[in-house]
């Protein structure tokens, strides 16, 4: 059954100063919810729009209102790097659409996204938040620094969507993986052969 989204209106946030806030006649942001803090700072309303940026259409399909007049969060939205992050969000909101069924829009897809709810742990969450938590785990450091993603946009969504105690066990299953590497990369370091290299 398709959400009745008639008449409700989210609660705008309390954020700090300095925060780019959704527009006052607008009842609810995907962005709000999707973009954290330090990427909703006034100051990157000041930064060139990068070459490499989520499309302007693709912006306006998710906006909640089809707001016709300035609105800061876009300007906001389009300053942000299309980066690996943005490239699984984007990939994972098109196959969550695909999932909702033919007659699916992206604005009704982007509201799902950031609709909380009980999804089989006895508590509200947004299908958002979950993304934020599996993409953080998915991450891995390496020997040089380097942090990397090691989980593909599809196996985040398929994470991100578990039911019930499934979502759990994913966590837990992250945090094993996390753990191992860590260990590995730590041998590695103490290795008598790394040492003789360097």
């Amino acid at each position: 059954m398709v959400a009745d989204y008639r008449g409700a209106v989210e609660e705008r946030e309390e954020y700090e100063e300095g925060i780019v806030q959704r527009c006052a006649d607008c009842d609810w942001c995907f962005y709000e919810h999707t973009l954290p803090p330090e990427q909703r700072r006034v100051e990157i309303l000041q930064r060139p729009i990068p070459k490499k940026h989520l499309s302007i259409e693709r912006i306006e399909q998710l906006c909640g209102k089809n707001h016709p007049g300035k609105c800061d969060v876009k300007e906001v939205v389009i300053r942000q790097p299309f980066d690996e992050r943005a490239f699984a969000q984007n990939k994972c909101l098109e196959i969550y659409k695909w999932d909702l069924g033919a007659e699916a829009t992206f604005n009704f897809t982007g509201r799902e996204w950031v609709r909380p709810r009980d999804m089989g742990r006895g508590f509200d969450e947004r299908p958002a938040g979950r993304f934020d938590e599996i993409w953080g785990l998915g991450i891995l450091e390496y020997e040089n620094g380097l942090k990397k993603q090691s989980l593909t946009p599809e196996e985040i969504y398929g994470k991100v969507m578990a039911e019930e105690h499934h979502y759990d066990d994913h966590l837990l299953s992250l945090q094993d993986t996390r753990m191992d590497h860590n260990k590995r990369i730590a041998r590695r370091r103490t290795s008598p052969l790394v040492q003789v290299t360097n």
